[in-house]
């Protein structure tokens, strides 16, 4: 058990997981763009643009971000 809770903990991997107008990310760099239209999160050498109505950040860790509202479009970039 104690393997398991050290690799959850030590995890530095990016995730995105979508869920019913709502989106958590774990392990991204920072926020670039917040409005309730569109949100840019930088991660390493990328960005992960948001992009909907009324979006909101209902949860804002050090390495986590839930971002809900009436979700259209996630795009990843370049750059």
């Amino acid at each position: 058990m104690y393997k398991y809770l050290r690799e959850y903990i030590d995890n530095n991997e990016f995730k995105l997981t979508l869920l019913n107008e709502r989106v958590n990310i774990l392990n991204y760099d920072k926020l670039i763009q917040i409005n309730d239209k569109e949100m840019v999160i930088a991660i390493k050498d990328k960005k992960i643009v948001i992009t909907g109505n009324n979006l909101a950040i209902s949860k804002l860790l050090d390495r986590e971000l839930l971002i809900t509202g009436n979700i259209n479009v996630i795009e990843v970039k370049n750059g």
